[in-house]
């Protein structure tokens, strides 16, 4: 993660005196450059996922523009996610739907029809990690903005701290963040393992296209 300045690092316990020096050399702005990071990795690396946008809001920054769409779910409501989940590709259920947890979600509605799904999950004691998904014949028409809105009102109203992540690609993510107040952090890269492969050296002259 990069907030501002070189990156700040997290590796598996006993990983990291295996990377040190390399990891050492990586300037402010790296993250946006993943295929000089993950040479670092080299074979070990299985999937890169960033550069990606870290946001938060507070109750003194949020702005809301949630309406009269949207509501908070109930146990009742689990057919009808299951009904936007079975509209969705599979990539884009894992990115942005979640396991049913009705007391964690809102839905923004066309009709009795759920156009858009956002959810948070509790990361630790304080952080509410939100995600959100849309049904694929309701893109580009604002449910998904308000439902992030009003489940962030949500957040607030339990004192727990919202935190909006996505990819830096995502554009139109971005400005759904940016609408409702949510300030931009930090950026992060994420490049999970293969199981574990002999590690090869660096060139030398690679690790100069960090600077």
């Amino acid at each position: 993660m990069e907030f501002g300045g070189a990156p700040v690092v997290s590796l598996p316990i006993g990983e990291i005196e295996a990377y040190r020096a390399d990891i050492a050399h990586l300037q402010a702005g790296t993250l946006r450059m993943p295929a000089l990071v993950a040479a670092i990795f080299g074979e070990r690396v299985a999937e890169s996922i960033g550069p990606a946008f870290i946001g938060y809001s507070d109750v003194k920054h949020f702005k809301s523009v949630s309406s009269g769409a949207t509501r908070r779910l109930t146990p009742q409501d689990e057919k009808t996610v299951d009904m936007l989940r079975a509209a969705c590709a599979v990539k884009e259920w894992e990115h942005g739907g979640s396991e049913f947890r009705p007391s964690a979600m809102v839905g923004a509605f066309s009709g009795q029809e759920l156009a858009a799904l956002a959810s948070y999950e509790l990361w630790g004691e304080q952080i509410a990690h939100i995600a959100v998904v849309t049904h694929p014949a309701f893109r580009g028409q604002g449910f998904a903005t308000i439902a992030v809105s009003t489940l962030t009102e949500m957040v607030l109203e339990r004192t727990l701290l919202p935190q909006y992540r996505t990819l830096e690609t995502n554009v139109a993510s971005i400005a759904l963040a940016r609408r409702i107040g949510f300030a931009e952090y930090a950026t992060s890269l994420a490049i999970r393992f293969a199981p574990t492969q002999p590690r090869r050296k660096l060139p030398d002259g690679l690790r100069l296209s960090f600077f």
